[in-house]
């Protein structure tokens, strides 16, 4: 298995879980908010919820693309032998979508959470101190676990540099 193949059945495992995520989003989340008598939400609530599906739809039926995008291409060999640069970049890819699964939902409910309390009020005037504190810790863990994902290459240099 090449480290484009191990990284290419992450990306396949996270849009599994995507898909997993965003159901709720289309099945119980609109029939919660009309219950409560909140019709402006189901349509954001339907949004993100198709969002989610055609993110893992992309990730499932390209993964070898965003693989090769994300570690750089290698020979195929029967043997399972690869640099401690390649092993670094595929776990450091794999651990940034690991992060990303638990950071990324998270963020995306605060978000539907915050506008469906805002009404017609700015979304993040409408937090308090605490929220906007919540808010912007969430905001920076996406952000390294996207850093991650993208930035394996540059991050296992550094990491494996010699002293």
């Amino acid at each position: 298995m090449t480290p484009q193949q191990a990284v290419g059945l992450g990306v396949r495992l996270f849009a599994v879980w995507l898909l997993i995520t965003g159901l709720p989003y289309v099945l119980s989340i609109p029939l919660a908010l009309r219950w409560q008598h909140v019709d402006y939400g189901s349509a954001l609530s339907y949004g993100i919820g198709a969002g989610y599906a055609a993110a893992a739809l992309l990730l499932w039926f390209f993964p070898m693309a965003v693989a090769h995008r994300l570690v750089p291409r290698t020979r195929f060999e029967d043997r399972l032998q690869a640099s401690a640069s390649e092993a670094a970049q595929v776990g450091l890819c794999l651990l940034g979508l690991w992060l990303l699964m638990q950071y990324a939902p998270a963020l995306v409910s605060f978000v539907f959470r915050a506008f469906l309390v805002a009404g017609e009020a700015s979304l993040f005037g409408s937090l308090d101190a605490g929220q906007k504190l919540d808010f912007g810790i969430l905001v920076a863990q996406t952000l390294v676990a996207l850093l991650l994902v993208v930035r394996a290459q540059g991050i296992a240099a550094l990491l494996l540099r010699p002293r």
